[in-house]
């Protein structure tokens, strides 16, 4: 395949550079840069004579501008044209630029539409990111101003790189990738979001929450779509102080969008290779003058890019639709009410263990060939109440997450396989695992948090969960073809049948002040949590090469923790800051998902970490370039992770406890606009992780060893131009390079044994044509149609030491069109 040598890559490598560079100078001259305004709905005149300031141009006012025509508001960054359409609209003027410093506005001609003349002009140009608001610490602040590591991703950005889920983050946000558990199951149930390599054992509770609108997701439900997401905060380093239970080492905070006075929708449709489709409408507007609703739906349909050769099938197509109403309720200045609602329905098969290894193919030979669903529902509730120097906030959220999922766990075509009915009267054939989740989980915050802008701010609450997570699963294991070595061969006939339940409920205090000193703020939080998790249920192994082994797992464990934080920064001007913070982050213990034996259910300890941090946040050259760079280092105490043991003889995952771990590193992001219409992105993150102190249960010692699911290096180069073509149209042209490094995966086969992924790159394009309302883009993805391979699984079954191998693939080079409108 194409761009599997190190010559390929230096070859694409350089072709991505000269396409940026061309991009880089296709616009020529570059004209006068977006300026900040802000000015309130008055007479036409007077906002003129703001805009002029504000924009720095002379504005001339032509004779029979009527006196008593008023403004509209204009709050933001513009381009002068586009600020000049927005303050004019419905007023029947015109206006025209006699050059680069002047203005002239004047009514149009008597009977006909006021056209706009504008003189060459630049494309409209996002809004810096310097200027973005956050809601990091649970309040809306400026980025720049956030002592901590923040990207923020906005929804039109989410479009324009084709990120669908969370782990398309993964090289665009520094620090962030995923975990794949191989030993748990090959299964999208079993992958979590890792940051700066903390939260890399996958199949336990995750390290990195994921909040929408401020309700924490359930671990089956993460991976969502961001449907009609407004922006995308990800927050790197320990948020337990504000955000609680399982963001040891970030979170991502997801604010969709809501409804307000005015009415506005989108809309958007898309098509491209395998028959993949994608279709999303959202509307919002008033119901009255209190009461205010909205609606966002989507469907997204693939055939996907595996084939199943053994079924001549493809072997992960996907239906899925997804919708969220909303209704806003404000009855007056003091109060809000929010209801928001989701449901969220797949139809799919999973890509199962994956392709052989060494084939440099898309194709997969397993026997088995099942639909797997995934459903997941929920409602928040949320209240803010304005008490004159306070204000009290209410965060209700009830989630239910449930999947099915079936697969072929040799990935191999036993031919020889028969059915075989053991003495529980259950006949089954091949080596499968189905698995049925259940996840139930409401919650409750209550803060208070004071108002206005005195140095001085504090926030105080209280936050209460109920989580249950019941998990059936039924395998069995019979290939002939299957257990041909080793002491697999026990597994002869085999079958598991298994329900768990482990339910986690707990509660928090937490508080955290900031207080301003000229340039100096200094902030300190704590929180205080409590945890109890029970497992309750039965299992029971049959095999006629072993005895029968049934138990009942039952106990219960109690975990707390004490989560200080603090930090300091700098204030060198308004545009630039220092900052340096220390916080502890914590995750509870628990029990396996899946004690395979008595002597497997050993609960292991909460895990904690402490996160020493300074960074730097910088705007210059009027806004121009940014730049945001961070240096940590991580203590990881009683880090958890998934090992192998023996037991009957038979590999069998536990659960336990590294003595000591670190992590240590650097994160960098860049924005530069260096012509008018033109903006580069980038990212890039090192991080270099260590057991310090681990010996596992097979007594192996891990020290000096780096962690899994844990690339050193991960970058990425975005460039996208704009440049009008017409009065009204724009054409955009973009390229996102991606590189991720190299890594590795345990090995189910041997105990302590680890399989290498390599690094990989990619190369994706887009161009087309826009205008204030409308965009139509033409979009390639893996330009180069590299062979990318994301993980590395062992068919446990066949060779106890050596394999097979099978690959987690990345799609081939893809291709589709996109039509969206706003309104």
């Amino acid at each position: 395949m194409a761009g599997t040598g190190t010559g390929m890559r230096v070859r694409r490598t350089l072709a991505g550079l000269l396409v940026g560079t061309a991009m880089l100078f296709a616009g020529g001259v570059a004209m006068a840069a977006p300026a900040k305004f802000e000015i309130a709905p008055q007479s036409i005149e007077t906002a003129l004579l703001a805009f002029g300031r504000q924009a720095d141009l002379q504005v001339v006012l032509a004779p029979g501008i009527p006196r008593d025509l008023r403004s509209g508001k204009l709050s933001g960054t513009f381009e002068p044209a586009d600020a000049l359409r927005e303050l004019l609209r419905d007023s029947n003027l015109q206006f025209q630029f006699t050059d680069a410093k002047s203005v002239v506005v004047r009514p149009a001609r008597a009977g006909a539409a006021a056209p706009v003349v504008a003189p060459p002009r630049v494309a409209r140009a996002e809004a810096p990111p310097e200027e973005l608001v956050v809601t990091a610490r649970k309040r809306e602040e400026r980025l720049i101003d956030v002592p901590m590591a923040v990207s923020n991703i906005s929804g039109a950005q989410l479009d324009a790189a084709n990120i669908r889920s969370s782990t398309d983050l993964a090289g665009r946000v520094p620090g962030l990738y995923f975990a794949q558990n191989n030993i748990a199951a090959q299964s999208g149930d079993f992958t979590y979001i890792t940051m700066r390599g903390v939260g890399f054992n996958a199949g336990l509770e995750p390290a990195v929450g994921v909040y929408v609108d401020g309700v924490y997701q359930s671990s089956l439900g993460f991976n969502l779509d961001f449907l009609d997401a407004d922006r995308i905060e990800v927050l790197r380093g320990p948020q337990g102080t504000l955000f609680g239970r399982n963001t040891e080492g970030g979170a991502l905070n997801i604010v969709t969008r809501k409804p307000g006075p005015d009415f506005e929708g989108s809309a958007l449709v898309e098509y491209g290779s395998e028959n993949t489709s994608h279709a999303r409408v959202a509307v919002r507007g008033p119901v009255s003058g209190t009461l205010f609703a909205g609606i966002s739906a989507e469907v997204r349909n693939t055939d996907g890019y595996l084939t199943n050769q053994t079924l001549h099938t493809d072997q992960a197509p996907s239906r899925s639709y997804a919708v969220r109403p909303v209704v806003v309720w404000r009855p007056n200045d003091d109060f809000e009410l929010n209801v928001t609602g989701d449901m969220y329905y797949r139809h799919y098969n999973e890509a199962g263990i994956g392709v052989p290894a060494g084939c440099n193919c898309y194709d997969t030979f397993g026997e088995y060939h099942p639909k797997d669903t995934q459903r997941v529902s929920g409602v928040m509730v949320s209240a803010k109440w304005n008490l004159r120097g306070a204000t009290l906030t209410s965060i209700t959220g009830a989630r239910f997450a449930q999947t099915d999922i079936h697969l072929d766990n040799d990935g191999i075509n036993s031919n020889l396989s028969q059915p075989f009915t053991n003495p529980f009267g259950e006949t089954y054939a091949g080596t499968n695992w189905n698995l049925n989740s259940r996840q139930r989980t409401f919650s409750q915050e209550l803060r208070l948090e004071s108002d206005g802008d005195g140095p001085l701010k504090w926030m105080g609450g209280l936050y209460f969960f109920d989580e249950e997570h019941e998990q059936r699963r039924f395998a069995w294991y019979n290939d002939t073809q299957t257990f041909t070595a080793g002491n697999a061969a026990l597994l002869k006939n085999a079958a598991i049948n298994e329900d768990i339940m482990l339910k986690r409920r707990g509660g928090a205090a937490f508080g955290q002040a900031s207080y301003k000193f000229d340039d100096f703020e200094f902030t300190a939080g704590l929180r205080y949590g409590r945890e109890i998790v029970d497992i309750s249920g039965f299992r029971r192994r049959y095999a006629p090469a072993l005895a029968l082994l049934q138990f009942n797992p039952t106990g219960t464990q109690n975990f707390n923790n004490f989560s200080p934080m603090g930090s300091i920064s700098y204030a060198l001007n308004e545009d630039t800051r220092l900052y340096a913070t220390i916080s502890r982050g914590w995750k509870a213990g628990g029990f396996p998902k899946f004690p395979s034996a008595p002597s497997a259910l050993i609960p292991y300890a909460s895990e904690s970490s402490t996160n020493y941090e300074v960074g730097w946040k910088g705007s210059y050259f009027q806004n121009r370039a940014s730049i945001r760079a961070a240096v940590y280092y991580i203590d990881i105490d009683n880090q958890q992770v998934t090992s192998l043991t023996k037991i009957d003889n038979i590999n069998t995952s536990v659960i336990n406890n590294a003595g000591s771990s670190r992590s240590r590193g650097f994160e960098l992001e860049t924005t530069l606009r260096p012509l008018d219409g033109l903006n580069i992105g980038g990212a890039l993150s090192y991080a270099d992780t260590k057991f310090v102190k681990y010996v596992d249960q097979n007594n192996f010692d891990h020290a000096g060893e780096k962690f899994p699911y844990t690339p050193e290096w991960t970058g990425n180069l975005n460039v996208t131009y704009r440049m009008p073509v017409s009065a009204v149209w724009d054409l955009m042209l973009r390229g996102d390079y991606r590189y991720i490094g190299a890594t590795r995966v345990e090995n189910v086969n041997k105990p302590a044994s680890f399989l290498p992924v390599p690094s990989y790159d990619r190369f994706d394009v887009s161009a087309g044509l826009e205008s204030k309302s409308w965009q139509f883009t033409f979009f390639v993805q893996n330009l180069f149609d590299s062979y990318d391979i994301t993980n590395v699984a062992a068919n446990g079954f066949s060779n106890v030491t050596t394999g097979p191998y099978f690959n987690r693939v990345l799609p081939p080079r893809t291709f589709g069109v996109r039509a969206a409108v706003q309104f």
